[in-house]
């Protein structure tokens, strides 16, 4: 069964991506296990797929790349605020 991983799970396109993946997932009766990542929120402890990752930091992105094994990644996570991105510049 495919694993897909979402990075910026809890985003606006990584949303709907999400929805998108379930519905073909349930129309094509075929076994998807999605995984996603949100920042800088933590995840509910009952969102079991879903982790919290800060893709600035290699080391986090390396480990939940090796503790998945993905088929596919999404990369999707980004800063929507442009006024955040200029006074915190990394």
């Amino acid at each position: 069964m495919p694993k897909i991983l979402i990075t910026g799970a809890t985003g606006f396109a990584g949303k709907h991506l999400i929805q998108a993946l379930k519905a073909l997932k349930t129309a094509a009766k075929s076994r998807l296990d999605i995984y996603g990542t949100c920042f800088p929120d933590r995840p509910a402890p009952s969102d079991n797929n879903l982790s919290f990752l800060d893709i600035r930091s290699e080391e986090e992105v390396k480990s939940i790349i090796r503790r998945l094994k993905p088929d596919w990644v999404f990369h999707l996570a980004a800063v929507s605020n442009i006024g955040y991105t200029w006074k915190n510049k990394t």
